[in-house]
């Protein structure tokens, strides 16, 4: 007679994963399941409780934050949903992802300046190579707050896997959107924008993707990104966890019980 807490962030999972589409290919499936796995365990890492909603059934509109993890290819109406629920005081994250292939290299999501507040610098066909072996996000302001916060100053190193392709970033020049972390070389790396009675966050970098094409990389510090996400949405976890490698969870019982899994 237990059920499992309701949860307030979800992993947007991609159709192109779920469907053949005729201009797409069999990587693209294999790197949206491998970026979502690699998202799930950053949430779980940070002690967030998450879902997945799917594309093919529609987005689920009743949650705070909705995370989109080195995700390239979304239909232009569930985009265009995403941004409207920012809009309704959800927080949407992204992180930019070429993808692995030579075919298209480029996000293909419709809208992606004015959603998120920056005018992209993408050349046609060509990628913006990452050169470093690790990624640095130096963080200019306070980002979160309480258990989820990353304080400005600090400094979070991502190791860099995949193929010459995927290892890429988004340069871009901020209109709209405030940057909150830079790169090593001083460019924008993760952005927040106002929209509506939310916001939008872009990461410039494919954290997830990057980290699950590298071997033995948990726990990497994308879950401290998540928390941080998590307190921006308003997001209080019921038990919480500094150390990323003790996962947590919560059962509720009919009588009103809660039990606590470590």
């Amino acid at each position: 007679r237990c059920r499992r807490e309701d949860v307030e962030a979800a992993l947007v999972v991609s159709s192109y994963l779920e469907r053949g589409y005729p201009f797409s290919r069999p990587e693209d499936s294999r790197l949206i399941f491998s970026a979502l796995r690699q998202g799930y365990v950053a949430a779980r890492e940070a002690g967030l409780p998450v879902g997945f909603t799917r594309e093919e059934d529609g987005i689920d509109e009743t949650c705070r934050l909705y995370l989109l993890p080195s995700t390239r290819q979304l239909t232009a109406p569930t985009f265009t949903r995403l941004v409207e629920l920012a809009r309704r005081g959800a927080v949407v994250y992204l992180s930019y992802c070429a993808g692995d292939s030579s075919f298209q290299r480029c996000s293909w999501l419709p809208g992606l300046n004015a959603a998120f507040g920056i005018e992209h610098q993408l050349r046609y066909g060509l990628n913006d190579p990452i050169v470093d072996d690790e990624v640095e996000l130096t963080f200019t302001e306070d980002v979160g707050d309480s258990w989820g916060a990353i304080p400005a100053g600090t400094v979070l190193r991502f190791r860099v896997g995949g193929n010459e392709h995927c290892r890429a970033f988004l340069p871009v020049r901020a209109t709209d959107a405030r940057v909150v972390a830079v790169d090593g070389h001083g460019r924008p790396a993760l952005l927040r924008h106002r929209v509506g009675d939310g916001e939008t966050v872009l990461c410039t970098y494919p954290l997830e993707h990057l980290a699950a094409c590298t071997p033995a990389v948990n726990p990497e510090p994308t879950h401290r990104v998540y928390a941080a996400l998590a307190r921006i949405a308003g997001i209080r976890p019921p038990v919480v966890v500094t150390e990323p490698e003790v996962f947590t969870d919560t059962l509720v019982h009919d009588d009103g019980r809660r039990y606590a899994w470590f």
